[in-house]
This record gives structure tokens, C-alpha cells and sequence, in this order.
């Protein structure tokens, strides 16, 4: 009975802690030695290794620059009266940065709202402005915020076992 309680709450002894930890600082040594075997492959940027926590959190760092990105530009755009951008865009800029922000805190939600919302927004454009609204800066940004989900789930798969 006392075992299945200490399971449940998860009470630990400190040698237990002790090697908890060691075995995670060996499992991200190994990590960077393969990340940095990879590094130099083109694949590595457009779908990087998430195959442990600190790997997971740079590819989800990928989703929160894109999001920051798309925060500014839109931020930009609305401020100055660019390209037809209206007060709704000031709107687009604050969900934006928020969504950047939670993707950094490593948000699950944050990454798939992030991708949600850009597919939403190109979508939208496509059926007013056309086939212009589409372009090789969009499907980079839609991969940067698949990484992040990607990156965002990993994360919190490697720190749920730890």
C-alpha cells in the first residue's frame, strides 16, 4: 500500500533524484554529440532532431522567431497603413506576439494556435487577394510552427519521463 501511495505522489529518495538527473545529463550528451554530427545537413534546419529535451526546445524556438516574426512585420504594417493592413491587424500583432510568448514557455497549445492561426490567415488571403498571398516566405514560417509543435510536444514527452 505505502508503495502505490510513494508512486502516486511521486516521493523520491535523494539517491533516486541523484540518478535521475546523471541519467539525463547523459542522455543530453549523447544528444548533442548526434545534433552535432547533423548540424551541417540542410534537413537539419528545416526538420531538426528533437530526440531529447534540449534539442526539442531549440526546433520549438524555430515556431516562437516565426510567430515574433510575423508579430513584427504585421505590427509594422498596420502602424504605417501597409498593404491595405487595418486596426484588425494591431489585433493580428498582439495574438501573435502572445502566441511567441507562450511557444518560449513551451505552450503545446501556443505551437498549434500558432499554426492554426498563420494557416487561417493564408487562407484568408488567398481567397481576397489570390494566389499572391501564397509565397515561399508562408510555407517557411508553416514549418517553422510545425517544429514548434513538434519541438513543444517532445519537450514535454522527455520531461514527463525524466
Amino acid at each position: 500500500m505505502w508503495n502505490k501511495i510513494k508512486m502516486f505522489f511521486l516521493v523520491r529518495s535523494p539517491e533516486q533524484w541523484n540518478e535521475i538527473e546523471k541519467r539525463r545529463k547523459q542522455d543530453n550528451e549523447l544528444c548533442q554529440k548526434k545534433s552535432i554530427a547533423q548540424s551541417n545537413s540542410l534537413k537539419s534546419v528545416w526538420w531538426p532532431d528533437i530526440s531529447c529535451s534540449d534539442a526539442a526546445r531549440k526546433a520549438a524556438m524555430q515556431g516562437a522567431v516565426a510567430a515574433l516574426l510575423v508579430s513584427i512585420v504585421t505590427g509594422l504594417a498596420a502602424f504605417f497603413g501597409l498593404m491595405g493592413a487595418n486596426r484588425g491587424a494591431l489585433l493580428d500583432t498582439m495574438v501573435f506576439g502572445l502566441i511567441s510568448l507562450g511557444i518560449y514557455k513551451m505552450y503545446r497549445a501556443a505551437a498549434i494556435a500558432g499554426l492554426l492561426f498563420f494557416v487561417y490567415e493564408r487562407i484568408y488571403a488567398l481567397s481576397h487577394i489570390g494566389i499572391q498571398g501564397i509565397g515561399i516566405i508562408a510555407i517557411i514560417i508553416s514549418v517553422c510552427f510545425i517544429n514548434a509543435i513538434r519541438g513543444t510536444f517532445a519537450y514535454h514527452r522527455y520531461k514527463r519521463s525524466s
